[in-house]
């Protein structure tokens, strides 16, 4: 592919930037083909720590991407590194907590709406051949801790969380209307973005005033 530029996004970049700015590319005529990938490989690091031995990681020398997107904030606070808040896990349970105490749900009642959730999601994913785990669990295993699903962060168990060890990448490919028609992809099975709206305004944690709501979504 002569010509072909190279964008890593770092961890604080928005997941949403990157598939509008391949939109936006498009559209503008910047570009004609978009790949938007994504890959985890911890499951092979999870194993060598596991049975002893090393994981040793391939080296690409001398390549450096075109350019490099950065969270135009700080995504943690010094406090809150100080106090371990670092997890997303730990971070999302303050968030989930907030807004229960927002809604007015008891803590019981809530940690069953999120359970039954969960337990979906799990439904959909034992659907799916591509899933890293294929079994449906309950949302009765999935709500209380127990043997292989200890608490993580209240309200969430093990179980309530997405697992980065794993061996997985995805792509999403976008390209103009012309490059789907002159590679003969029928127009019936074309997908359009019609538009994308993204807030990044970043505020730590432990300076947000409502945690449980978020003003860039409301505008």
């Amino acid at each position: 592919a002569q010509g072909a530029r190279t964008v890593v996004s770092e961890i604080g970049v928005l997941q949403t930037t990157l598939l509008g700015h391949a939109a936006r590319d498009i559209a503008q005529g910047t570009a004609d083909i978009v790949l938007v990938a994504g890959a985890e490989a911890k499951y092979r690091a999870l194993r060598a720590q596991i049975t002893g031995v090393e994981a040793e990681f391939s080296a690409q020398e001398e390549i450096e991407p075109d350019l490099v997107l950065r969270p135009q904030g700080d995504i943690l606070h010094p406090l809150e590194i100080q106090q371990g808040l670092v997890m997303p896990v730990q971070q999302y349970s303050m968030i989930e907590n907030a807004l229960r105490a927002h809604e007015g749900l008891s803590i019981g009642a809530h940690r069953d709406e999120v359970a039954r959730l969960w337990s979906a999601m799990s439904d959909v994913a034992a659907k799916n051949p591509e899933a890293w785990n294929r079994v449906p669990i309950s949302a009765q295993a999935i709500r209380d801790p127990g043997d292989g699903n200890r608490m993580l962060a209240f309200p969430y168990t093990k179980h309530h969380n997405s697992q980065w060890n794993v061996d997985q990448g995805a792509a999403l490919l976008l390209c103009s209307a012309e490059t789907a028609r002159r590679a003969g992809v029928p127009e019936d099975r074309w997908v359009y973005p019609w538009s994308a709206a993204e807030s990044n305004h970043m505020l730590t944690m432990c300076e947000r005033a409502t945690p449980y709501a978020s003003p860039g979504f409301e505008i």
